[in-house]
């Protein structure tokens, strides 16, 4: 937040693009929709109810107050800033063990700070209430579509029993991170995924996230799972349209060599000699459909080593690993004969 006062004084210059419209925004604004989610119900926080740490939280809440981007949301953070000062309030005198945190094997307090940090959550206004405008600005959110897709998603039976906010937390959440997802372009077909479809995949794993407070994932697990099912769409349409020109021959040739990429346990690259077509299959082929195939395995080992290679499975053990490999296997098999249904029910 201090940067982004700093950058609106013009005392620095800006960051890179991605940084201002994506990492920087989405951090901010999860802090404050967890902060919000791990509130316990006496208005504390933390495991002990520590007033220290619901110390923490308050400050926490009102220094990104401003990312509260709707009236529902602000309401939400006032109402849970009130409940944490009035907890604090209610502990009077302190006990031994009060505000006693874990840190690194042992249990520590300091009055003098654990008084400081109470008194901050207690008088400290919220101070950057006056970069609500210019971080709007430069998100650019579409509040009427955000007001129109929580009102759709909390119909669903998946959804209805959430409360509205989180709804329309994850719906902006969600929002935040279709900025990175546009361009995602595994089947190098330069295909814009449609906004409609980036809205409800984005939307229901961020919102299968904030549904459970107590196994919140981080960032990048979210958006890898995002990138998964944004790949899938684009490797189902791939397989849909751009294949559906080549002769069964041609579909058993890319399919085999999709099976042996899946068969790969150390997730090298596939040289050049292992991709060249089997001369008994590809006798009668023209050049053409040669190179269609050469380039279908491309995209198709692009794709799935994106997967098998992901850096959320690299500490996976040999087991999930092989699992791993069976599914993405059962998967593709799944498309290749889909694709032939396809090509028979055209003629």
């Amino acid at each position: 937040m201090l940067y982004f006062e700093s950058w609106k004084q013009g005392h620095i210059a800006a960051l890179p693009e991605e940084l201002m419209s994506f990492q920087i925004p989405i951090t901010l604004f999860q802090s404050l929709i967890r902060t919000l989610l791990t509130q316990n119900q006496d208005g504390s926080w933390g495991s002990s109810s520590s007033a220290e740490e619901t110390a923490y939280a308050v400050l926490i809440l009102k220094n990104v107050a401003c990312l509260s981007f709707t009236a529902l949301i602000s309401s939400e953070v006032q109402c849970a800033i009130d409940r944490g000062q009035h907890f604090i309030l209610s502990k009077s005198e302190r006990s031994g063990m009060d505000d006693q945190l874990w840190l690194d094997k042992t249990l520590y307090a300091i009055p003098t700070v654990s008084d400081s940090y109470i008194q901050a959550a207690m008088k400290t206004y919220n101070r950057f209430d006056d970069l609500k405008n210019i971080i709007r600005e430069l998100l650019n959110l579409p509040y009427t579509r955000i007001h129109k897709l929580t009102e759709y998603f909390e119909q669903l039976p998946s959804v209805m029993k959430a409360s509205r906010w989180v709804v329309q937390a994850s719906v902006i959440e969600a929002f935040l991170f279709k900025y990175n997802l546009r361009t995602l372009d595994h089947s190098s077909q330069r295909a814009v995924l449609g906004e409609k479809y980036l809205d409800y995949t984005a939307f229901f794993w961020v919102f299968a996230n904030n549904s459970r407070a107590d196994h919140l994932l981080s960032t990048s697990r979210i958006y890898n799972m995002v990138e998964f099912a944004a790949g899938i769409y684009q490797e189902d349409h791939y397989m849909d349209t751009c294949l559906l020109e080549l002769p069964d021959t041609a579909l058993n040739i890319i399919a085999n060599f999709a099976d042996r990429v899946c068969s790969q346990r150390d997730g090298s690259q596939t040289d050049n000699d292992n991709r060249s077509l089997p001369e008994q299959d590809s006798a009668d082929l023209t050049e053409e459909i040669k190179f269609n195939i050469k380039q279908a395995e491309q995209l198709l080992e692009r794709w799935m080593k994106s997967i098998l290679n992901n850096s959320c499975i690299e500490n996976a053990s040999e087991y999930d690993r092989r699992n791993l490999r069976k599914e993405l296997k059962v998967a593709v098999a799944a498309n290749f004969q889909q694709a032939k249904s396809n090509i028979q029910l055209r003629w």
